[in-house]
């Protein structure tokens, strides 16, 4: 026969529920994480940073713009073709990073024929 108070097998209910729920909580966290982590579109990053080197770099290193914004209209066409498949999107950055991209190529390959024929 068990020999606990009513109070006593209250508190062991209480210390085992609360167990129970910070082991969810803690689930929780590492379930979130992982969300976070898939969230984020690599492509469409890579192209939204190599567009907005390649506009920036027209002024710094005009030859490597163009190999930039190829690369980022690259990155920025798979990054939209990835992000419509999965159901995190990132469609906006990857258009972002095309558009920054063909912007900096355009602008690019038009200063190199000024540069070159002036």
């Amino acid at each position: 026969m068990d020999t606990r108070t009513r109070d006593e097998k209250r508190e062991i209910n209480l210390a085992n529920e609360n167990e129970e729920v910070e082991t969810i909580i803690e689930e929780m966290e590492e379930a979130k994480g992982s969300v976070y982590r898939q969230a984020m579109n690599e492509k469409a990053i890579v192209s939204f940073t190599l567009g907005i080197l390649s506009i920036v770099f027209i002024w710094l290193f005009l030859y490597a713009s163009p190999v930039m914004g190829v690369v980022g209209i690259f990155f920025g066409v798979q990054g939209r073709k990835e992000g419509k498949k999965t159901i995190y999107g990132g469609n906006g950055m990857a258009t972002a990073g095309l558009v920054c991209s063909i912007v900096g190529l355009v602008v690019s390959l038009v200063k190199i024929f000024v540069w070159i024929f002036a």
